[in-house]
């Protein structure tokens, strides 16, 4: 025992009051050989973080946080091996094989060529995933990535052309199948997908304009995908025009509503696209302007972010937190269902979920303890600071808007709101002017 208990550390630990015995030439050279070797395991770790990204499962802490496995897990239709011999899952298997039938039968090559395709990628498609089940071997991993690589396409068909008649479930089901496909733990290697269009075209970019419904003429990017999550995501944040510039804390503690925005002056309106990341403050000496992109708020909207969400998280997505972040944001706007209505009224929430105090939990429910990106939105939080940290412009406009939402647009109010307007500016003028010495 003794032997076993000395090999766990050269370095004794120090039990008692009396200094520890380990010499400091021998303490240096033991330091020197661990940082050495943890530098060598870390430029290991960075370099197979950049070549070989992974398929992962949703980290734990996720899961505790929302603790509803519906969120995460596919309720009918199984994707790669994370969740395909769950029984609830069996009966769609038969479907995909004859899914994959009508894929290829209306392809000029046989299903020998299809197959064969497979299995070229097959090692890199097995190499994205995180983990494994022991008993799966190699021909049945093959087999998998066939059957649900021809499924997924034959199903994003379909859907592209409105023909969702071909599924043999309910209009219900066809849409939990949709929200399956974007889980994080029920992913295709986005290669498996690329070797079996190389036979058949499949539009995906009208797939996607299709399935999100705010989003036209999507290119898609021309670096590789991981899968189908990782794409979406590509799509929804788009390329960001401008760096943000360096952080400074003072501006990201600002947390103001949409209606509190509204009553210093902001106006929100919709931006010129639907691209997540393009959020823009434009600021004037007395009104700021917020421009924000449009999104559909629906049923499949919780589980697609908070997947895209487990997404970012992961070891080897090397994202910039930008769905994190975008959701961190929406959540500061929206506390309550006046702010959803606000939002609604400009263009910025389609909401089809029917209440506007159902939106306001949702966003509260997404943002729970995620850590966003503090450059991100940098920009927009500093102007928006900015412009309400005046005080001679808030003391002028705050009245104002409250008189203009009351009035309306009948000419007289809007006359007696202009010349209030006129006679604040002037009250507020003297107010901050320094007395004249008498």
């Amino acid at each position: 025992m003794k032997d076993a208990e000395s090999n766990v550390t050269d370095i004794p630990l120090q039990t008692s009051d009396e200094p520890c015995k380990q010499s400091p030439a021998k303490m240096g050279e033991w330091l020197v050989s661990e940082m050495k070797d943890a530098e060598s395991k870390a430029e290991h770790i960075s370099i197979q973080i950049l070549k070989n990204p992974r398929i992962h499962k949703v980290p734990r802490r996720l899961l505790q946080i929302h603790g509803d496995a519906d969120l995460f897990e596919p309720q009918v239709v199984s994707i790669g091996p994370y969740h395909y011999d769950k029984p609830r899952l069996m009966l769609m298997q038969d479907f995909k094989k004859a899914a994959t039938k009508w894929f290829i039968d209306k392809a000029s090559l046989g299903l020998e060529s299809f197959y064969a395709k497979v299995q070229e990628v097959a090692q890199e498609a097995k190499e994205c995933y995180a983990e494994l089940p022991e008993k799966l071997c190699h021909d049945e991993f093959v087999n998998m990535m066939f059957f649900d690589g021809c499924f997924l396409l034959c199903l994003i068909d379909h859907f592209t052309r409105d023909k969702m008649e071909f599924l043999p479930v309910s209009k219900h089901l066809q849409g939990s199948i949709m929200k399956d496909i974007f889980m994080l733990e029920n992913q295709l290697p986005y290669v498996v997908l690329t070797a079996l269009m190389s036979l058949k075209h499949v539009d995906i970019p009208r797939f996607f304009e299709v399935y999100l419904g705010t989003i036209d003429n999507i290119a898609l990017p021309k670096d590789p995908q991981i899968h189908l999550l990782g794409l979406l995501r590509s799509i929804l944040v788009g390329s960001p025009t401008l760096t943000p510039p360096p952080v400074r804390a003072k501006y990201w503690k600002t947390s103001r509503s949409a209606s509190e925005l509204v009553q210093v002056g902001v106006e929100i309106n919709s931006g010129e696209t639907n691209n997540l990341s393009d959020i823009s403050f434009v600021g004037s000496y007395i009104r700021g302007q917020l421009l924000l992109p449009m999104i559909i708020v629906n049923d499949w909207i919780l589980s697609r972010f908070l997947n895209l969400i487990a997404f970012e998280m992961s070891p080897h997505s090397n994202s910039d937190y930008r769905i994190s972040s975008y959701v961190w944001f929406m959540d500061q706007l929206i506390q309550h269902k006046e702010d959803v209505k606000e939002l609604r009224a400009n263009g910025i929430l389609l909401n089809e979920l029917g209440n506007d105090q159902q939106v306001a939990d949702l966003f509260h429910k997404m943002a729970l303890e995620i850590e966003p990106d503090r450059q991100v939105f940098y920009g927009v939080m500093r102007g928006v600071d900015v412009h309400c940290s005046n005080k001679i412009r808030v003391s002028i406009v705050r009245p104002v808007m409250v008189h203009f939402s009351q009035w309306g647009t009948n000419p007289i109010a809007f006359a007696a709101a202009t010349v209030l307007l006129i006679l604040t500016v002037v009250q507020t003028i003297y107010a901050v002017k320094p007395s004249g010495g008498r």
